[in-house]
C-alpha cells in the first residue's frame, strides 16, 4: 500500500506542478492583455482628437486664404463672388469649432485618466489658448468683410491658431510615440499643409492686390523651402504603409501645375487673372496632403480598434484558460484518486503489450547472444518459421546471402552506438524465397543502461519494391515500344560522354528519322503507324550489338548509341551498322494486310571530338546530319563533319 501511495503522490505532483505553472502564466497573460486594452483605448482616443484638430486646421487655412484675397479685392463683381465663398467657409469653420468645443469638456476628463500628469500640464495651456482665441474670430471676420484689417493682422491671427493646434497635436502624438512609427511623418504632413496654406494666402493676396511686395516675396520663398524640408523629412520617417498611401493619393499632375505657377511667380509673370487658378491648384495640393494625413490617421484608428478587439478576445481566452486550469487541476486530482489502482494498471499495460506484439508487423526478441526468445504471428506469416522452429535459433536463419560482411558490421556498429538501426534488407523465407523487408532493430536497456535484449520489427515490402521498379521502368521507357525513352537516353549519353572524356574511348550517336511516316499515318491510320514504330524499334534492337543502346526520342525519331568503338575504325563500324538499318527499314512491309513502303534518314556523330562538348551538342550535330540526309534525297546516312555541316 505504501508503494501504491507513493506512486499516486508522484503522479498527482506530476500533474499539479505544471497545472500550477499554467495557472500562474494564465493570470500573467490576463494582466498583460488588460494593459494592452488600456493602451489601445488610448491610441484610438488620441487619434480621434488629432483627426478633429486636422479638420480644424484645414478649415482655418481655407478661411485665412480666402480672407487674404478678399481684403484686397476692389472690383465689385469679384468681391461679391469671393464674399459668397468666404461666408460659406465661415459656416464650415464654425461647424468644426462647435464640434471641438462640444467634445472639449469630455476630452479633458478622458485625457486626465489616460495621460500622465506631466504631459497633461503641457496640453492644458495650449488647449485653453486655442479656445480663447477662437471666439475672437467674429471680430476678425467683421474687419475682413469691411476690409478694415491689414494683411499681416489677418494672417497672424489665423496662423497663430494653427500653430497652437499643431503644437497641441504634437503633444498628443508624443503620447503615441512608442505605438506608432508614423508620428513624426504625420506631423511633417501637417506642417507641410500649414506652410502650403500660408503660401497660398500670401500669393493670392499679392495677385489680387497686384503688388509684388519684397518682404512678402521673401516670406513665400521661405515657406516653399520649409515645404521641401518637411516633404524630405516625411519620406525619411514614414513607414512603408504611409509611403504607399502617399503614392496612391498624391496628385502629381496637380503638383506639376503648382510648380509651373510657382515658377511664373518667381519670374513675376503670374498676374491677377490667374489668381483664382492659383488658389484652386494650391487648394487641391493642400487637399491631397490632407487626404494623406486623414488616411494615415484613419488607419491608426482602425489598427487601434482591431488591436482592441484582438486584445479583448485574447483577454476572454486568458480568463477562460485561467478558470479551466483551476478546474482541470481539481478534476485531475479527484480523478487520479479514483482510478489509480496498482492491479488495474498492470493488467492494462499487459493487455496493450499483448496487442502491440501481435500486430500485423513481424516481431522477434533476442537475448544479448542473438538467440531468438520470442516471436509473434506476423513473424511466422512472413518468414514461414513457427515459434517452435525459430526459438533458440539466431536471426541468421533468415540471411539471404545478398549482403556483405561489411553491411552487417555497419548495422551492428549503429546498434551499439545509437541503440537502433533502420533500413531495407533482403532476407530468405523458410521455403528459400528471397524477399525485401523494412527492418528496425532496437536495443532494450535496463535502468543502468545495459543492453538486456534486442527487438526486431519488420514488414514484407515485396509489393512496394515491385511497384517502385515498375514506376522506374515506366519513367525511363517508351510505352509503345518498350525501349528506352528520351529521358533515359540523355542520362546514358551524359554518363558515357563523361566517361569517354576520362578514358579516351570512342562512341557514335545515330539520329534516325523515318521517311514518309506522316504519309503512312494519314493513309492507313495511327494504328498502322504504331505497328510501324514497334517494327522500327525491333529492327534497331536486332541491328546493333548487345552492348549498344537503342532509344525512341519522340514520334518517328530514334537514337542508337554505339559504344566502345575501335578509334581507328569507328566511322566504318558506324557506317556498316547504319547501312544494315537503312536496308532493313527500306523493305516493303505487310502490316494487317496493308503494304507499307518507307525508308529512313540517319545522321551519325562520332564523339567525343573535344573536351568541351555536351550531350546537347552531340544530339544537335547528329540531328543536323540527319536533316542533311533528308535534303540529299532521304534513305541514306550522313556522318557529321564540323567543316561540312
Amino acid at each position: 500500500m505504501s508503494e501504491l501511495f507513493s506512486l499516486k503522490t508522484k503522479i498527482i505532483l506530476l500533474f499539479l506542478i505544471p497545472a500550477t505553472v499554467l495557472i500562474f502564466f494564465s493570470f500573467n497573460f490576463m494582466q498583460t492583455k488588460s494593459t494592452v486594452l488600456e493602451k489601445t483605448k488610448q491610441v484610438e482616443f488620441i487619434a480621434k482628437q488629432v483627426k478633429r484638430l486636422t479638420k480644424l486646421i484645414k478649415n482655418i487655412q481655407l478661411e485665412r486664404g480666402l480672407s487674404a484675397g478678399y481684403i484686397v479685392t476692389k472690383e465689385e463683381k469679384e468681391k461679391k463672388e469671393l464674399k459668397k465663398k468666404l461666408l460659406q467657409q465661415f459656416q464650415n469653420t464654425d461647424q468644426v469649432v462647435r464640434q471641438c468645443i462640444e467634445k472639449s469638456k469630455k476630452n479633458q476628463q478622458v485625457l486626465s485618466k489616460l495621460v500622465e500628469s506631466s504631459i497633461l500640464i503641457k496640453i492644458k495651456p495650449i488647449s485653453k489658448k486655442i479656445f480663447s482665441e477662437l471666439p475672437k474670430r467674429k471680430i476678425i471676420r467683421q474687419k475682413i468683410l469691411n476690409s478694415q484689417i491689414s494683411f499681416d493682422e489677418e494672417i497672424n491671427y489665423y496662423t497663430q491658431i494653427n500653430i497652437d493646434s499643431i503644437n497641441l497635436m504634437k503633444f498628443l502624438l508624443t503620447i503615441l510615440q512608442q505605438q506608432n512609427q508614423n508620428i513624426i511623418a504625420l506631423l511633417n504632413i501637417e506642417k507641410l499643409q500649414e506652410y502650403a496654406g500660408l503660401e497660398r494666402a500670401c500669393i493670392y493676396h499679392q495677385l489680387l492686390s497686384q503688388t509684388y511686395n519684397h518682404s512678402c516675396t521673401q516670406r513665400i520663398y521661405y515657406l516653399q523651402k520649409e515645404q521641401k524640408t518637411e516633404t524630405e523629412e516625411f519620406f525619411l520617417y514614414a513607414s512603408k504603409q504611409s509611403m504607399l498611401i502617399y503614392q496612391a493619393n498624391f496628385d502629381m499632375k496637380n503638383f506639376q501645375q503648382l510648380q509651373k505657377l510657382r515658377e511664373l511667380y518667381k519670374n513675376k509673370k503670374l498676374y491677377k487673372d490667374q489668381a483664382n487658378k492659383w488658389f484652386e491648384i494650391s487648394t487641391n495640393y493642400i487637399n491631397s496632403l490632407n487626404t494623406i494625413a486623414s488616411i494615415i490617421l484613419q488607419n491608426s484608428i482602425k489598427n487601434a480598434q482591431n488591436s482592441y478587439k484582438d486584445a479583448l478576445h485574447e483577454l476572454y481566452i486568458a480568463v477562460l484558460s485561467w478558470v479551466i486550469s483551476i478546474l482541470s487541476t481539481l478534476y485531475i486530482i479527484i480523478l487520479l484518486n479514483k482510478i489509480f489502482k496498482k492491479e488495474q494498471k498492470q493488467l492494462e499495460a499487459l493487455r496493450i503489450a499483448a496487442y502491440t506484439f501481435d500486430s500485423q508487423e513481424a516481431m522477434a526478441i533476442t537475448d544479448t547472444n542473438e538467440n531468438i526468445i520470442k516471436i509473434n504471428k506476423g513473424f511466422t506469416r512472413i518468414t514461414g518459421y513457427t515459434e517452435e522452429e525459430a526459438i533458440g535459433k539466431t536471426p541468421r536463419i533468415l540471411q539471404s546471402g545478398k549482403h556483405s560482411k561489411e553491411f552487417f558490421e555497419n548495422m551492428w556498429n549503429s546498434i551499439m552506438n545509437s541503440g537502433n538501426w533502420k533500413g531495407d534488407i533482403y532476407n530468405k523465407r523458410k521455403n528459400g524465397e528471397i524477399y525485401p523487408e523494412r527492418l528496425s532493430i532496437t536495443a532494450i536497456k535496463d535502468d543502468n543502461g545495459n543492453t538486456t535484449n534486442y527487438i526486431a520489427q519488420f514488414l514484407d515490402i515485396s509489393d512496394l519494391k515491385k511497384a517502385q521498379q515498375k514506376a522506374e521502368h515506366q519513367a525511363n521507357h517508351d510505352v509503345l515500344t518498350g525501349i528506352a525513352n528520351r529521358k533515359l537516353l540523355l542520362e546514358v549519353l551524359d554518363k558515357e560522354l563523361e566517361q569517354a572524356k576520362k578514358d579516351h574511348t570512342t562512341h557514335a550517336f545515330m539520329f534516325i528519322d523515318l521517311d514518309h511516316f506522316k504519309s503512312v499515318n494519314d493513309t492507313f491510320g495511327h494504328h498502322i503507324g504504331d505497328l510501324l514504330i514497334k517494327y522500327t524499334a525491333d529492327v534497331l534492337s536486332k541491328s546493333v550489338r548487345s552492348k549498344d543502346f537503342v532509344a525512341r526520342i519522340s514520334g518517328d525519331e530514334f537514337a542508337v548509341l554505339l559504344l566502345h568503338l575501335d578509334k581507328t575504325n569507328a566511322e566504318k563500324i558506324a557506317i556498316r551498322i547504319a547501312k544494315k538499318i537503312l536496308n532493313a527499314l527500306s523493305q516493303e512491309l505487310l502490316l494487317q494486310n496493308n503494304t507499307v513502303q518507307i525508308s529512313s534518314s540517319i545522321g551519325i556523330r562520332i564523339f567525343p571530338l573535344n573536351e568541351h562538348e555536351t550531350s546537347e551538342d552531340i544530339i544537335k550535330d547528329a540531328d543536323s546530319a540527319m536533316y542533311e540526309a533528308k535534303v540529299q534525297g532521304k534513305n541514306r546516312l550522313i556522318i557529321y563533319k564540323e567543316d561540312k555541316i
